[in-house]
């Protein structure tokens, strides 16, 4: 049986009524064999074999039998001779002989040359005679590295990424893999310079089914590289149709990626998707939130940060492009206001037992002062500093200084108060890498000048930190973006 594997080409045929064989090298008459007792051949003449089938085969002595998968069973008797490089069979049913030479595979310095730092992606997998399942390119993708003596696994289900690598020995069709998963056997037979077929061999022995690779030298357009986007997902900005980037100013809307296609939303804002699932599909990924269609987005991870294309402006309000950046969501918990790196925040402990936080946006008052403008509202509690840039420590009792802030806690309930001269409030700059941005510290009192449970011109004692953001837009406000 080990004498037949392989690829045979027919040179002629005849039967015992003709006076001469007939040639039929451009006829495409080919049987191959192989280890695992199943065959493929192709005869459009059909003059040799009935078309083009596959299957099963059985060699007792001289006698091959052939269990084709969409006929009935057949029996050739076989003959090889010349060092195993010309096969003979007879159809007994018609008296036909037909001679074959064999297809010699390349040698082993042949196939170390054609597999030398390539890359092979797989195009499908025979389950078994007559049953290839070809790769869809939706979701899988699978691919084969080679790089000086080793083999590279990528194996990417449905967005999820699995690797493995190791030595690589070859002993004619027999190959040897010593992975990081373990120590793995194939029969790999390179059929030309482009296809690759594999056999796992269990036991030393092939299954019925090969994966069939073919040479690349790129991913797939659809292969979707979702390892920028797995873990927590902070969403920095997002830019409208008009172009106009809205940075995060006290709003957030973050996600989280498993690798079991399960999303967590964490946001403060109204009216946005709330996504519990991804997937991908064709070179989309695409998330489900309760209630609402499927949604399609691109996905950009060039330039270190992830951006997100919506394919559908109906489920937004609006074309936006949301912009993400991958970070450690456990100093949240601790340091909440670090989720705003483009915010103007003041985080203060009032009379040393309550931590409050005031942001909002900022605006240019002046060219030399940082400025947190108020919001006029009863439902938001604000900050307000007027800051000179040109002085590092700051106190009450200087001109034009002015902090206030409004807020509320279970003593004082509802308060509002504000600097005033003498009540030793000192504000300190620290140094910053971003030249328009001013951090510092805040310690000392402010006088109350309203509070639902304290009378006027008490005193509040604070200390905590500030962050200003000067922006680039000359007057103009920056609103906190919100979706939709």
């Amino acid at each position: 049986m080990s004498a037949l594997v392989g690829r045979w080409n027919a040179d002629s045929t005849y039967t015992v009524d003709d006076t001469r064989a007939f040639i039929n090298r451009e006829m495409g008459v080919w049987l191959e064999i192989f280890a695992d007792t199943s065959y493929s051949q192709v005869d459009t003449s059909r003059i040799t074999f009935n078309g083009k089938s596959d299957g099963v085969y059985v060699l007792t002595g001289d006698t091959l039998i052939t269990f084709p998968d969409a006929s009935a069973p057949d029996t050739f008797l076989v003959k090889i001779t010349f060092m195993g490089n010309y096969l003979e069979i007879l159809h007994p049913a018609d008296q036909r002989y037909t001679f074959f030479h064999k297809i010699k595979p390349q040698d082993s310095a042949t196939q170390i040359a054609m597999l030398k730092d390539s890359l092979w992606r797989m195009q499908g997998h025979r389950l078994d005679p007559g049953i290839f399942r070809a790769e869809s390119f939706v979701k899988d993708f699978s691919y084969l590295r080679f790089s000086g003596d080793s083999m590279y696994a990528d194996v990417r289900t449905n967005g999820v990424i699995r690797r493995d690598s190791g030595l690589l020995s070859k002993a004619g069709f027999t190959w040897t893999w010593k992975a990081t998963s373990g120590t793995k056997g194939f029969l790999a037979d390179l059929i030309h310079a482009d296809s690759l077929r594999i056999w796992p061999l269990t036991e030393g022995r092939p299954d019925s089914g090969y994966y069939l690779y073919l040479r690349t030298t790129f991913h797939h357009e659809r292969d979707v590289d979702t390892r920028p986007m797995l873990g927590h997902m902070r969403c920095d900005s997002v830019r409208n149709a008009a172009g106009l980037v809205e940075n995060h100013y006290g709003r957030y809307y973050d996600w989280t990626f498993g690798e079991d296609h399960k999303v967590t939303v964490e946001t403060n804002m109204v009216g946005v998707p709330l996504f519990d699932a991804w997937t991908l599909d064709s070179g989309f990924v695409s998330l489900d939130a309760p209630g609402r269609p499927r949604l399609r987005m691109r996905l950009d991870s060039a330039g270190g940060r992830v951006a997100w294309l919506p394919q559908d402006s109906s489920t937004f309000g609006k074309n936006v492009i949301l912009y993400q950046t991958k970070v450690d969501p456990a100093r949240f918990r601790t340091r909440p206001l670090e989720r705003f790196e483009q915010a103007s925040y003041l985080e203060l402990v009032i009379s040393g037992d309550t931590t409050d936080y005031f942001f909002n946006v900022n605006h240019i008052k002046d060219k030399d002062q940082f400025e947190i403008a108020s919001i006029v509202s009863d439902s938001v509690y604000w900050a307000s500093i007027t800051l000179n840039k040109a002085q590092e420590t700051f106190q009450s009792s200087q001109p034009g200084f002015y902090f206030a802030f409004e807020g509320r806690n279970k003593a004082l309930g509802r308060f509002l108060c504000r600097s005033r001269p003498g009540k030793d409030l000192v504000i300190r700059q620290t140094a910053s890498s971003d030249p328009i941005l001013a951090q510092g510290l805040v310690q000392g009192t402010f006088e109350i000048i309203r509070a639902d449970s304290a009378i006027a011109d008490s005193n509040l004692v604070v200390e905590g930190s500030f962050r200003l953001k000067r922006k680039t837009y000359g007057n103009l406000k920056s609103s906190a973006w919100g979706i939709p």
